[in-house]
C-alpha cells in the first residue's frame, strides 16, 4: 500500500506507514540530545584559574556522593580556561593581548559527570568456564574497566594536581645571552673565518674534480 508521507517532499510517497515513521526518526522531526560539551573559553588570570579548579574539585566530590542528575550536571563545569604563561601573574600583565596563553579544556570532565548521573552497574559474575579452559584464561588476561566511582576519584586527583601546579611560581625562562652573542658575531661576519677558507690545494682538487666530471659526461654522450 502506498500512502502519503507528510515528512517528505510533496509528490513523494512511502511504501507503508512504517517507512514514514522510519523517515521521521531520521528527519528533522526528532531533535538529537545536545552533548555536554562546550567550545567556548574565556581569558582567566591565575587567581581565576585556581578558583575554578577549587570549584571543580568540590563539584566532583559532591557528584561522587550524590550521583544524581542535579548534582552531576555537566553545565556546572563552566567554560574552558585560557591561562597565561610565563612569569606575569598580575591581572594587567596576564590580560595583555600579546601574552602567551594555554587553553585548559574540561570536556573530559563534562563527559564523566554526564556518565556519573547513572549508578554503577553491579559487577558481572564470573564465567562458569572450567579453570583450565582457554576461555577462562582469556577472561583473566582482559583488564577490568574502572567504575565510574573510580573515575571520579581519579578526576579529583587530577584536579588537585593541577591546583597544586597552578599555585607554584612559574619557572623563569633560561638566559641565552651568551649563545645569542655568539650567533650575532657569526651572522655579522662579512667573510668566512680563516679556518673555513679554502686552501690552494683544495682549489686544485676541486678544479680537477670538475674537469674529470666534464670529461666523463662528454664520453658518455
Amino acid at each position: 500500500m502506498c500512502v502519503a508521507c507528510p515528512a517528505r517532499r510533496p509528490g513523494r510517497h512511502c511504501r507503508s506507514l512504517r517507512g514514514c515513521s522510519a523517515f521521521d526518526r531520521r528527519g528533522a522531526g526528532v531533535v538529537a540530545p545536545a552533548t555536554p560539551t562546550s567550545t567556548q573559553f574565556h581569558d582567566a588570570s591565575r587567581d581565576d584559574f585556581r578558583t575554578h579548579l577549587e570549584s571543580l574539585i568540590a563539584l566532583v566530590d559532591a557528584c561522587a556522593q550524590a550521583r544524581d542528575t542535579k548534582t552531576c550536571d555537566p553545565a556546572q563545569v563552566g567554560t574552558d580556561d585560557s591561562v597565561p604563561l610565563g612569569s606575569s601573574v598580575t591581572p594587567a600583565q596576564s590580560g595583555a593581548p600579546n601574552a602567551e596563553r594555554r587553553l585548559v579544556r574540561y570536556g573530559w570532565l563534562r563527559v564523566l559527570l554526564s556518565k556519573a548521573q547513572d549508578k554503577d552497574a553491579p559487577a558481572s559474575k564470573a564465567n562458569a568456564a572450567p579453570p583450565g579452559s582457554e576461555a577462562n584464561q582469556w577472561l583473566n588476561v582482559r583488564p577490568i574497566p574502572p567504575t565510574t566511582a573510580e573515575l571520579l576519584a581519579s578526576a579529583h586527583k587530577r584536579l588537585a594536581a593541577d591546583l597544586a601546579q597552578a599555585g607554584q611560581a612559574p619557572a623563569p625562562l633560561p638566559d641565552n645571552a651568551a649563545e645569542r652573542a655568539v650567533m650575532k658575531q657569526v651572522l655579522a661576519a662579512a667573510t668566512l673565518p680563516a679556518w673555513r677558507r679554502p686552501t690552494p690545494k683544495t682549489r686544485r682538487l676541486r678544479k680537477s674534480a670538475i674537469g674529470s666530471t666534464a670529461c666523463w659526461r662528454t664520453r658518455s654522450a
